[in-house]
């Protein structure tokens, strides 16, 4: 039970710290560069942890 939790922090940390601070910080910078990779990285990140879930919670059946 111990571990469901720490990768519920995990993937709650990697949002967070994404949506609160990286895309922010990126977005609003000078440098055009900058700015597509935080847009870049506004749209992978829901990718990221749509995959991460698949992987970290649902358990496949034996076949």
């Amino acid at each position: 039970m111990r571990l469901f939790y720490l990768k519920v922090v995990f993937l709650a940390g990697l949002v967070i710290i994404t949506y609160a601070f990286l895309v922010p910080s990126l977005v609003s910078m000078q440098d055009t560069a900058a700015v597509i990779s935080g847009v870049i990285l506004a749209v992978a990140v829901p990718v990221l942890v749509v995959s991460l879930v698949k992987l970290l919670f649902i358990k496949k059946g034996n076949k």
